[in-house]
């Protein structure tokens, strides 16, 4: 799926806005067909709002200073070694409480997401559906987050 979008405040599916998953370089909204239906899901399950702060990058945003995304990353609308569109976003969890970060955690990993965990958000992605890779949890350098390591 290849949108260009020209108005950020249009909702593509039912509680996500253009501007949630966009490239924020040059408006680009490029993901696999899997993605959409997985992020309602997600969203259904969830019960409340999913604040995304990066879904779509062009190749040229992720490469940029400001983001220094990995060569292979998942947020990609064209990756180059992979082969696929974008199947994965970053959710912004700052305003969460601990319990609710680590729940929101659970509920990814229920719904069979791969999940990089970082103090303030999670990126989550398709890996295991899009590439048939196994799921996995990782975390972002070596630091792990104070709400994971005490629920672990």
């Amino acid at each position: 799926m290849q949108i260009l979008y020209e108005s950020k405040l249009d909702f593509i599916i039912p509680n996500f806005k253009a501007r949630e998953l966009m490239c924020p370089c040059c408006g680009l909204i490029e993901i696999d067909y899997r993605m959409l239906p997985a992020l309602l899901e997600l969203r259904k399950s969830w019960g409340a709002a999913l604040s995304l702060l990066s879904v779509c990058r062009c190749p040229d945003h992720n490469n940029s200073d400001g983001v220094s995304g990995h060569p292979n990353s998942l947020h990609q609308t064209k990756n180059p070694t992979h082969n696929c569109s974008t199947c994965a976003t970053d959710i912004n969890v700052s305003m969460y409480s601990s319990e609710l970060k680590f729940n929101l955690f659970k509920l990814l990993r229920s719904h069979g997401w791969s999940v990089g965990l970082k103090e303030n958000s999670i990126h989550a992605d398709l890996r295991c559906v899009v590439l048939k890779f196994p799921a996995k949890v990782f975390f972002y350098g070596s630091k792990i987050p104070n709400w994971y390591s005490k629920r672990v």
